[in-house]
């Protein structure tokens, strides 16, 4: 008899993580939050914090006019899955070997 057993993400998402739930964290609250923050909540450096936002978290992301970021209601939709799927190699490589 075969058992399933879910996976556990390894420790390279160990950070991706950290970003997932502080995401959760601000959809419930509303607040906003600035590279700065993020970067604390997550042990990233500010220039990958700004890099993601524009490469990986542009869809759960929008700029407030104060220069601050919120999470967009939706995000609460997200799941884990989904969200580290934007951080696999796999994800990266069909970006760029996009057949014709």
């Amino acid at each position: 008899m075969a058992t399933s057993k879910k996976k556990t993400p390894g420790p390279r998402y160990k950070r991706p993580l950290l970003a997932f739930a502080f995401f959760q964290e601000c959809t419930k609250s509303g607040k906003g939050f600035d590279l700065q923050e993020l970067a604390l909540r997550t042990g990233w450096k500010e220039r990958t914090v700004k890099t993601y936002i524009s490469k990986k978290f542009e869809t759960y992301l929008e700029k407030s006019n104060e220069g601050k970021y919120r999470v967009k209601r939706d995000f609460v939709n997200v799941t884990q899955p989904d969200y580290l799927a934007k951080f696999t190699q796999t994800d990266r490589l069909r970006k760029v070997f996009v057949p014709d």
